[in-house]
């Protein structure tokens, strides 16, 4: 598949216009490749990736996270230098796309609303000039399509979450039917959730006085970072397969690994 084809297909998902200004989505090395043969996907451009990919061949690599967020010389002996090194001498791609795919709930960012089936999906905060119909903005809440103990909603979340520690603020609902997310670190996000009428609200990287803030405002369930978005990258693998599957192209998903876990002591 022609590169310049490649990266419209990935940019008609995440499109860099709606980037956030402090954000770096786009690409972030060029490779040397026009014809793009294996395109492997991935949460984090580490070093460990980048290696995995290249040993499987990959002539382009497209992450969530960037590689760095402000420019800087590679002038120390650490992961940013060593990732740069191999994918230079490989001449192998990166793109990038962070804010830029957070953004678009109909795509990727979205899949835990479709996974929940929720209904009057809207963005929790939408991208100035565009409306709650575009699906554009960050975060998402909509609703069950009938109230259910919170019990069995969270029975549905662990069997797709998978995790064996979550961290919880606030008191748990009896029952639930207005469910608000954000992938990542999106708890700033929690207090216009529950404004809008979240029972519920799921994202990761809660801080000690935004849980104070927030803790009475409904409930509040911390997956960690981690978590959501490494099953929107996988999602993303698989629609790419789909969407790209007349195209000479193989793609393949690499997962990431969790750097926080709870031990016991």
């Amino acid at each position: 598949m022609d590169v310049d084809n490649l990266i419209a297909k990935i940019e008609s998902v995440a499109n860099p216009a709606y980037a956030s200004e402090w954000d770096i989505s786009g690409l972030h090395v060029i490779g040397e490749r026009k014809e793009i043969k294996k395109l492997a996907l991935s949460l984090d451009p580490t070093y460990e990736i980048v290696l995995k990919a290249d040993k499987w061949g990959a002539d382009f690599i497209l992450t969530h996270h960037p590689l760095v967020l402000s420019p800087r010389l590679p002038n120390r002996d650490d992961e940013y230098t060593k990732v740069l090194r191999q994918l230079l001498k490989r001449g192998i791609w990166l793109y990038c796309a962070h804010t830029s795919l957070d953004v678009n709930l109909k795509g990727p960012a979205g899949w835990l609303g479709r996974y929940l089936e929720l209904k009057d999906i809207k963005p929790i905060e939408p991208i100035k000039g565009t409306s709650d119909e575009d699906l554009l903005g960050f975060g998402l809440i909509g609703d069950l399509e009938q109230e259910i103990p919170f019990s069995h909603f969270m029975e549905k979340i662990n069997s797709v979450l998978q995790r064996k520690n979550i961290i919880v603020i606030g008191k748990e609902p009896h029952r639930v039917k207005r469910i608000g997310y954000c992938t990542g670190s999106g708890m700033s996000l929690g207090k216009k959730g529950f404004l809008l009428g979240a029972d519920v609200y799921i994202s990761g990287d809660i801080k000690y006085h935004l849980a104070q803030e927030i803790e009475k405002l409904g409930y509040t369930i911390d997956v960690g970072h981690f978590i959501l978005e490494e099953i929107m990258m996988k999602t993303w693998a698989e629609d790419l397969k789909k969407d790209l599957i007349a195209h000479d192209i193989e793609i393949k998903f690499f997962p990431g690994r969790e750097p926080i876990f709870i031990k016991e002591v």
